[in-house]
């Protein structure tokens, strides 16, 4: 019975071990009628020139022939009809479909190429290369059931089938090829934006030595939320067309002189300021007219582009002013009316503070949660009796160790916030009381000695 059982167990040894062979190990077998078939070996960078032509288009601006070029950049561009900027993806996507277009059958010199809808071909595609020879594609009818397209090189005589995708990535309209993106500008090297609506302050951001500061209504300038200014340059960056509108109609579409707003920005140091002008909403469409003042046509986009950027000055007011780096925080006074606690931090990096024997977490807490304050709410035209910052119910005081003191004063609560005050003369703010329960609850007991009430 025992030699039954081993012979069992090394067939089913060697079934999988066969069985790992062929999944695992089996390299396939190439098939030589698999292996691709392409029209041109064409390298995408030797390309120069592209010519679109579609004379059997049905409308008749788009029978007129579309050239493109490369600038001196490298970008394409349309420059007949135009001058635009090209879509390089798009461009890009034309020379990969040429050089791969997935070719499904080859027809060797037909008799006649009329049955193939390429006697008069509707379409072609031509490339002028660098070392100035040139390809031209010509473009037949569909397949019977619609799903291939046949192509012939003009200097051939093999006709291909190819897939009807690949012909319509080939055939892009003017306004396919056209570069969407209104304007795109880098949040560090902008350099200066300005927001302007009818009938309001126009709201004003620079950046100076690397910050970006926003002006006041009293002139001066103040240190912006970075983050709001990074979000409205991701949202100028961010907005793509929806239709180009060519030889527009500005006092129509609310472009001209009356206009909803504009957006000027100064790209660098270097480069002139680009200006977006806002206008008619067109509201079956969820869409907001749009140009750009060094363009000669003008473009629609989604209309939340225009709430997205109707900001007023205070919505860039630093709301991380009362932040600080809470490792660098080494002395901490906190208080609040008939009471008071100092703790240090020792050489070991350790809170200290006499008779307080969790004075290092007590510390720590309250060291973070002051640390980590954003305002929620700037409150305008408050006096400091009023706000509750006079006399604070809770207090603190921290040291940092390059000398520098953070202060904060909070008064009275608002719902679930507090009010608080800095000594920097820069108002009362909003903020959540984490900090403020935080100091209420070590403080709670205590006497302004620091030490505990009987």
């Amino acid at each position: 019975m025992k030699p039954f059982r081993s012979a069992i167990l090394y067939l089913l040894v060697a079934v999988a071990l066969g069985a790992y062979i062929w999944f695992f190990e089996r390299k396939p077998i190439e098939d030589p009628a698999q292996k691709k078939t392409r029209i041109y070996d064409l390298v995408a960078d030797d390309v120069r020139t592209i010519v679109l032509s579609h004379p059997g288009a049905e409308k008749k601006a788009d029978r007129v022939p579309v050239t493109l070029g490369k600038n001196a950049k490298g970008d394409w561009e349309i420059r007949e009809p135009g001058p635009y900027e090209a879509d390089n993806n798009t461009v890009r996507n034309i020379l990969t479909s040429l050089a791969d277009p997935g070719v499904e059958e080859e027809i060797e010199s037909p008799r006649d190429l009329a049955e193939f809808g390429l006697s008069e071909p509707s379409a072609s595609v031509a490339c002028l290369m660098a070392d100035g020879k040139s390809i031209t594609l010509l473009i037949g009818a569909k397949t019977i059931n619609g799903q291939s397209v046949y192509v012939k090189p003009h200097n051939r005589t093999t006709v291909y089938m190819i897939g009807v995708a690949t012909h319509m990535a080939l055939l892009k309209k003017v306004n396919e090829l056209r570069n969407r993106v209104v304007y795109a500008t880098g949040y560090a090297e902008a350099r200066r934006v300005v927001l302007s609506r009818p009938g309001r302050e126009r709201v004003e951001l620079e950046k100076k030595d690397e910050v970006w500061h926003v002006r006041t209504p009293a002139g001066t300038w103040e240190t912006a939320d970075e983050d709001e200014t990074r979000q409205l340059l991701n949202i100028v960056n961010g907005i793509r067309v929806q239709e180009f509108l060519d030889r527009p109609d500005l006092s129509r579409l609310g472009l001209g002189e009356r206009n909803r707003g504009m957006i000027e920005i100064w790209p660098s140091e270097k480069r002139p300021s680009v200006t977006l002008v806002l206008g008619e909403k067109i509201k079956d469409k969820g869409q907001i007219y749009l140009r750009r003042k060094d363009q000669p046509f003008a473009v629609s986009v989604v209309d939340h582009f225009d709430k997205d950027t109707d900001k007023k000055w205070a919505d860039f007011r630093d709301r991380n002013l009362m932040r600080f780096d809470a490792p660098e925080a080494v002395r901490l006074k906190v208080s609040k009316p008939g009471a008071s606690l100092v703790y240090e931090k020792n050489p070991d990096g350790v809170w200290l503070c006499p008779g307080r024997s969790q004075a290092n977490d007590e510390a720590a807490r309250i060291v973070d949660a002051l640390a980590s304050t954003r305002v929620q709410a700037f409150v305008e035209g408050i006096s400091a009796g009023d706000a509750g910052t006079v006399h604070p119910p809770q207090a603190a005081v921290v040291n940092l160790k390059d000398g520098k003191i953070r202060e904060f004063r909070f008064g009275r609560r608002r719902d679930d916030k507090i009010l608080v005050a800095t000594p920097a003369g820069r108002g009362h703010f909003l903020v959540f009381p984490n900090a403020a329960n935080q100091i209420e609850n070590v403080l709670t007991g205590i006497t302004a000695s620091g030490t505990p009430r009987p």
